[in-house]
């Protein structure tokens, strides 16, 4: 679910930024779409999709994809387009651009999408399986607080709040690591 909904959330606005008009008309139903509530699509993805993994692939991918693209979209709106113009005088072609000019501006902003989609996507997952699962995390959370037993909830959840930090800290060395070309202020804490 991370996956798909991180692609095409982070894809989606770099094929919108070569039509000004689509994304233009685009926008209102992307608005709209991410105004709606996750979690109350959850009983539609069980109908359609029955309850297992994909049910909760969906879910994740649902909640990804809007932070990714609206992050995305933030990074390439915020191009410099004197850059830009001074690369097309220099001969660059629209590939060039967008590689060189267009994807180094917008990754911090990817990065910045994926430190909240991360945990989120974490989080919606545990809550696919409260709502409808057989096996995993949440339905482990839930099966130990209908039987009352606290340490199991509570081992869940640390289990839970341990994988946020996991992949938190294998983001944070991946984000270093695509953007050792950057100067990064010490002072700042990320």
């Amino acid at each position: 679910g991370m996956i798909l909904g991180g692609v095409g959330g982070a894809a989606l606005p770099f094929a919108l930024r070569l039509s000004p008009r689509l994304l233009k008309a685009s926008e209102p139903f992307l608005s709209a779409a991410f105004g709606v509530p996750k979690l109350a699509l959850a009983p539609l993805f069980i109908l359609w999709l029955g309850i297992g993994i994909m049910t909760k692939i969906v879910f994740v991918a649902s909640i990804v994809f809007f932070l990714l693209f609206y992050n995305g979209m933030a990074g390439i709106m915020s191009v410099d387009h004197r850059l830009v113009a001074m690369a097309q005088v220099a001969g660059a072609n629209q590939w060039q651009i967008t590689r060189e000019i267009v994807w180094n501006t917008t990754v911090p902003f990817l990065f910045s999408g994926l430190k909240v989609a991360l945990p989120r996507a974490l989080s919606g997952a545990v809550v696919g399986e409260f709502i409808a699962a057989d096996a995993g995390l949440g339905w482990y959370i839930t099966n130990s607080g209908a039987i009352n037993d606290t340490v199991g909830v509570l081992a869940g959840v640390v289990i839970v709040t341990l994988l946020v930090v996991l992949v938190n800290a294998v983001l944070q060395r991946s984000q270093a690591r695509s953007l050792a070309w950057r100067p990064v202020s010490r002072d700042m804490v990320v």
